[in-house]
């Protein structure tokens, strides 16, 4: 499985957007942008009252919240998907897969900083979700990658998905469509973190080409 490489300055960048078709079909740069994400762990996780819920599973273990995406332009291929997703159970569950009727395929990433190189890899084993903990999906960590986008994301509109979890079953997400350029759900402009960068349309699952990236 080969792995991103991108410089270290990529820290900075937010993680998902624009694609510039190229013609022929010849797809473009490919930019990922990420800050470290947030992981929780010990004492049951309570869910905070300004939270925006987006789904339970049927078993009741598992809450998701705050789930959001950036809008796109039209010619873009790839979108990121963050959340944050509660497991009030007493044993771990996994998230393995992600699905939507606005790509072709969703894939599980993670983002890490390596030898001062930021690595992203597909988690072809899912997701795990400790007990009583919180993982949150956001730019420069764990997020969804949508991939092949068969509709514009716009914002101020929504994208339906299903979360896949290894105990609790499949859940209905919905994501909010937030801004080109916001770095939470709630809309966040703030840092300057602008997401128009290039995603390429990868063709397999977990083998990626190298990609190259502008920003800082």
């Amino acid at each position: 499985m080969k792995l991103f490489r991108v410089s270290a300055s990529a820290l900075l960048m937010a993680a998902t957007v624009a694609f510039t078709a190229q013609a022929g079909g010849n797809h473009g740069d490919h930019t990922h942008g990420h800050s470290h994400g947030e992981h929780y762990h010990g004492a049951k996780k309570e869910i905070s009252h300004d939270a925006i819920h987006s789904g339970v599973s049927d078993d009741g273990t598992i809450h998701i919240h705050d789930a959001w995406t950036r809008a796109t332009v039209k010619t873009a291929r790839v979108g990121g998907g963050y959340l944050a997703i509660v497991n009030t159970g007493d044993a771990p569950d996994r998230l393995v897969s992600v699905s939507t009727d606005a790509a072709n395929r969703s894939e599980i990433h993670e983002m890490k900083l390596v030898d001062n190189v930021m690595r992203m890899r597909p988690l072809n084993a899912g997701l795990e979700i400790p007990p009583g903990g919180e993982i949150v999906l956001k730019p420069g960590a764990e997020h969804v990658m949508f991939m092949g986008l068969t509709e514009q994301l716009q914002e101020g509109k929504t994208v339906t998905a299903t979360l896949t979890f290894e105990k609790a079953g499949a859940i209905e997400v919905v994501f909010d469509i937030a801004g080109l350029a916001a770095k939470g759900p709630d809309g966040d402009h703030s840092g300057h973190d602008h997401s128009g960068h290039d995603h390429g349309d990868h063709s397999g699952h977990g083998d990626h080409s190298s990609h190259s990236h502008s920003g800082g």
